[in-house]
């Protein structure tokens, strides 16, 4: 027996689905006639017949779950809900109506099923199916329980322990390294490098030297890590660039946003790069030789050098004003921010699916892919912004910040930020604690102004 089928099945009437004898038939039923009545006669005036024995078992007579069975099974590499079914043997009537309620567009959909995803079945005494749980990942379970025609769907609640570490990191070669060399893991980098995004790029303004100090939620379930949840506090140190995120979220709906100490969003309307490159081959400049052309000419963008098929990403929300093949640009999109602001992302590979003049696009949204059409030596992106007309330096040009925090909002605000400094100064790196209560302000309360300095 292996791990997939760990279950004891009691035998039902009726036919099994694989086939075999029929219950019913007159041989059978002798025999288990004969069979029964041996075994009452051993236990005959000795108080060991069988309820005698099931009760020194455990079993309550009463309570019909005692004969029930279950099984455990784990998804494996191309296998469908009806492979599992199958593997566990549960008959045909089970699987339709398990099937013909599956909803593709419910809160789980089968069609999710991953390698290493859980089914847990329950069956009753005549071996119908009565129970499913799905374990789609530790806190994504499903409980389905069976009901005469339908099945009935339900989230399960998992207990989960948050704490808040501190991580602190010094850069010695990349940010990446030193955050994993902290305790950290590729998913918490990615979540820094898009918070801090607006101030800092990860790829090329760190500094040997330059600190980075974190502090995280950690999720826990059963007692073991599971993974990283909100950051709600970063300091970044740098030779170039010193910033500071706090995670202010007064809704309580997880949809908050950072803000640094003064209640500026670090959220900035425009991003500082639209990708993950490699090196600058190439700056703003009224006077550029140019490489293919031999002669010098402007150069009014950045080129940023990166491998063919990088995704590239619009700056900030706005709608497409050109998606096409434009001469020397190559394959070329702009996207109109506001009736003054404009960007422009030149020789790309392809132009990312539905990308089309008059479509809407978001910040963050992938509008292409590097390449090196047009006039192009190499593999890079030309990006440029306008403003009023004109051409100014991306690298130079200053980015309007979002919605700063609203004037009411600053006591709490307050109060959060000297909470969170005090837990980071009495935290070594590498410590951690139960996560903190939310902060709740009472009508008279006064806030310290002056946070404390971890």
């Amino acid at each position: 027996m292996n791990g997939h089928e760990a279950h004891t099945r009691v035998p039902s009437p009726g036919l099994r689905r694989r086939g075999g004898a029929r219950w019913g038939s007159l041989p059978i039923r002798a025999g288990c006639f004969l069979l029964l009545s041996f075994l009452a006669a051993c236990g005959g005036g000795t108080g060991r017949g069988p309820d005698s024995q099931g009760a020194q078992a455990g079993i309550d007579r009463d309570d019909p779950e005692a004969y029930w069975t279950s099984w455990r099974d784990t998804v494996r590499q191309g296998d469908t809900l009806w492979d599992i079914l199958d593997r566990q043997r549960v008959y045909m009537t089970d699987i339709n109506k398990l099937l013909r309620n599956a909803r593709n567009d419910g809160p789980f959909s089968w069609r999710r099923l991953k390698p290493g995803q859980v089914l847990e079945g329950t069956h009753d005494d005549l071996g119908s199916l009565r129970r499913v749980r799905y374990i789609q990942s530790p806190e994504e379970v499903f409980a389905l329980e069976f009901s005469s025609d339908s099945i009935l769907v339900a989230p399960v609640d998992v207990e989960k322990d948050v704490y808040w570490a501190r991580l602190k990191a010094v850069v010695n070669n990349t940010v990446d390294g030193a955050l994993r060399a902290a305790g950290g893991n590729h998913l918490l980098v990615d979540q820094l490098a898009e918070m801090l995004s607006w101030d800092v790029d990860f790829y090329t303004d760190p500094r040997r030297g330059d600190t980075i100090d974190v502090l995280v939620e950690e999720i826990y379930i059963d007692g073991e890590f599971f993974r990283f949840g909100d950051v709600q506090r970063v300091v970044y140190a740098g030779e170039k660039i010193r910033t500071e995120g706090i995670f202010y979220d007064p809704q309580g709906q997880g949809d908050g946003e950072y803000y640094d100490p003064a209640g500026r969003n670090l959220r900035k309307s425009f991003l500082k790069s639209p990708l993950n490159y490699s090196r600058i081959s190439s700056r703003y400049s009224t006077r550029r030789f140019h490489p293919i052309l031999k002669r010098h000419r402007p150069h009014l963008g950045v080129d940023y050098a990166a491998p063919s098929g990088t995704p590239v990403v619009a700056v900030a929300d706005g709608e497409v004003e050109d998606a096409r093949w434009n001469g020397g640009y190559g394959r070329y999109v702009k996207i109109r921010h506001s009736p003054s602001l404009a960007t422009t992302y030149g020789h790309f590979q392809s132009i990312a699916k539905g990308i089309k003049k008059g479509v809407r696009v978001k910040q963050n949204q992938v509008i292409g892919y590097v390449g090196s059409s047009g006039l192009s030596t190499g593999p890079h992106l030309d990006f440029r912004v306008q403003r009023d007309g004109r051409f100014v330096d991306p690298l130079t040009f200053k980015k309007p910040p979002a919605d700063p925090l609203p004037a009411g909002d600053r006591p709490r605000f307050e109060a959060r930020l000297n909470q969170l400094a005090a837990e980071m100064g009495r935290l070594r790196p590498g410590q951690r604690i139960p996560a903190a209560p939310e902060i709740v302000l009472t009508a008279g309360t006064t806030v310290d102004p002056t946070p404390a300095s971890p």
